[in-house]
């Protein structure tokens, strides 16, 4: 006996056998559609866990550690791609917003950029980072 194949990328599919009477009780046959059901989870498995991402939290940023209004944060999971989500801590959030904060990411790093120099210390609570690709 062997193992089902699991496809990579896993692949998914909704056209998936249903066995009857009729089915033959060939176990190379049966064993398609159980195969595809187990790429169809693989496959909800790997969405899910990409989805969910990865977090970085409790970063204290103080004015002095901007560097000509940039500020960047170095992290292996980020890529040019990541979709990035800043939770700023709750007492941040007026300096931050003052500041005019914006983000660009790069091959393991997120650079926030300052519109105006923050005149005290901003610490982000969170920052959700999901990579789709």
């Amino acid at each position: 006996m062997g193992y089902c194949e699991i496809k990579n990328p896993p692949q998914f599919t909704t056209q998936v056998d249903k066995w009857d009477k009729t089915t033959r009780d060939n176990g190379e046959e049966m064993a398609v559609p159980i195969e595809e059901l187990l790429n169809n989870t693989v496959y909800n498995k790997t969405e899910i866990e990409m989805l969910k991402g990865t977090e970085l939290r409790n970063i204290t940023i103080s004015a002095s550690d901007w560097n000509n209004l940039a500020y960047t944060i170095t992290d292996v999971s980020i890529t040019a791609d990541s979709d990035i989500q800043l939770f700023y801590e709750f007492d941040s959030i007026p300096a931050a917003q003052k500041a005019n904060i914006r983000g660009r990411c790069n091959a393991g790093e997120l650079m926030l950029v300052a519109g105006k120099l923050p005149t005290s210390s901003i610490t982000i609570e969170k920052i959700h980072i999901v990579n789709r690709k």
